[in-house]
């Protein structure tokens, strides 16, 4: 074998080697961001919140029943301390769902075959396009 046919086979072997290469690594998948921090003392805060609307509320019940005081001049205490306890409930809430994370949903989907198993049709429930 001549040395001009020796480079000649060695050119192909490595043009082969070059189109027979290994794939490139597939990229990493993207990672999820890191999670919110939990919050600190909030459940203090909503003890003491509590605490503070007991108190008051103790106190307009005492205001309420005394016959000097007119019912027209008691609605709009009892409206604000109303708010201020679904603004209390809600605070909780959001602390738990934040401490527990969000709850898991579940979906639920009726299917009916109409021309035997190869052929499904879903089937919504409680009406939907066409109906």
């Amino acid at each position: 074998m001549s040395t001009d046919e020796r480079q000649k086979i060695e050119e192909a072997l490595s043009k082969l080697k070059g189109t027979h290469a290994a794939p490139p690594p597939k990229p990493e998948p993207p990672q999820a961001p890191a999670p919110p921090p939990l919050p600190v003392g909030t459940q203090s805060l909503l003890d003491a919140q509590l605490g503070e609307a007991l108190k008051i509320m103790r106190d307009y019940a005492v205001w309420v029943h005394s016959p000097s005081v007119a019912m027209e001049e008691c609605l709009p205490v009892g409206d604000a301390l109303a708010r201020m306890m679904t603004a209390s409930a809600t605070l909780a809430g959001v602390a738990v769902r934040l401490r527990q994370g969000e709850p898991e949903t579940r979906h639920r989907m009726i299917v009916e075959y109409v021309d035997g198993p190869a052929a499904p049709q879903l089937v919504a429930e409680g009406g939907g396009r066409g109906s």
